[in-house]
């Protein structure tokens, strides 16, 4: 990126301004201190001129944020984690929704169907 940045003629704080970011993120960026989001990147190839060069980089610099050994590992975490919520709610995969705040429009009328239908225990027999 800074390959590319400096044959722009650009500053990083320029750089910065145009990306929504400051100087000191992209020093980071550069420097290898900082990983940088997928949106990050996006906008630093479209700003740059690169023509999707940053982009095809995208997953290498994904996986990059955990070290080697442990890469695998973190790709089945995701899953992983979905299924243990699952199980120890004891319910079908995506049926847990949890209740809609009052207020607060995140979620929209959907999340209040998925609400309405969501599976309830059954009352004690007398």
């Amino acid at each position: 990126m800074r390959l590319l940045r400096t044959s722009r003629g650009l500053t990083r704080a320029e750089l910065g301004a145009m990306l929504g970011y400051g100087e000191d993120m992209i020093a980071s960026v550069e420097l290898g201190r900082r990983i940088p989001r997928p949106e990050f990147i996006d906008r630093a190839d479209a700003a740059l001129g690169a023509g999707g060069l940053l982009v095809v980089m995208k997953d290498e610099v994904a996986r990059a944020r955990y070290p080697a050994f442990f890469r695998d590992a973190a790709a089945l975490e995701p899953e992983a984690v979905e299924l243990h919520v699952h199980a120890s709610r004891r319910c079908e995969p995506g049926a847990t929704v949890s209740r809609p705040s009052p207020g607060r429009s995140s979620g929209g009328a959907g999340r209040l169907v998925r609400w309405a239908l969501r599976p309830r225990k059954r009352p004690p027999s007398p």
